[in-house]
């Protein structure tokens, strides 16, 4: 799996320039982007989530122009937004069987089991039946991560996903990502914070004012951007 970027830019409709000429290739593994409160990475992510369209430039999936193909790139991409605002009043069991439905599951019964066995491996089962936006904050973050696996997408895109976390709690958060996404062929993690990706990314990009800054290894970050 091969993401290619090429001279994308946006331009939202007050003039406001997000990103300017940005290159970059995404392949297989675990993939970097980092930057400064509006540096254009949550853009980007949404853009890539299929959530907003590039006003020039074009993005391919393994061939596929996003552009053309915004649904074939949906069904196979999985997207965990920074937070989520609110759960509609529904259980964690409701929240995620309509996020199976948007996932493409439409058998209830394959719908059932999925839902069952994903909110078991995130260690939800014993809330299911609870309101989900009276859960911890921890357990939130279990089922935002749950709606995001549960259609078993090739590429996995997660914005700042430890922010409001504390240092045990995104420990937690690293481990299981480690153990729950082996079998994704993609996962690109935005954030600001380098250690959250350092040791896990072998290829890093860094966005200044919309801009790529850098693209490397995440060693060489530091002496890039100072």
């Amino acid at each position: 799996m091969k993401i290619t970027i090429d001279n994308l830019g946006k331009v939202f409709k007050d003039g406001t320039l997000a990103l300017a000429n940005v290159n970059l290739v995404i392949e297989n593994g675990i993939f970097g982007l980092l930057g400064p409160n509006a540096s254009g990475k949550t853009t980007l992510i949404r853009i890539l989530a299929t959530l907003l369209k590039p006003s020039s430039g074009t993005v391919l999936f393994d061939g596929m122009d996003l552009r053309k193909n915004r649904a074939a790139i949906r069904s196979i991409t999985g997207y965990l937004p920074q937070s989520f605002s609110s759960f509609r009043n529904t259980t964690a069991y409701e929240f995620l069987d309509y996020s199976a439905s948007l996932a493409g599951l439409h058998k209830a019964k394959v719908r059932e089991k999925a839902v069952n066995e994903t909110l078991e491996a995130l260690g939800l089962y014993g809330v299911r039946n609870q309101n989900a936006n009276e859960l911890s904050i921890v357990m939130k973050r279990h089922l935002e991560i749950a709606q995001a696996m549960i259609g078993n997408p090739k590429i996995l895109i997660i914005d700042e996903p430890t922010v409001g976390l504390s240092p045990e709690e995104r420990i937690s958060f690293h481990k299981l990502l480690a153990e729950r996404f082996g079998k994704i062929e993609i996962i690109l993690f935005s954030t600001h914070i380098l250690s959250d990706i350092s040791s896990a990314c072998k290829k890093v990009a860094y966005l200044d004012k919309g801009e790529v800054a850098y693209q490397g290894p995440p060693e060489n970050l530091p002496r890039h951007i100072g």
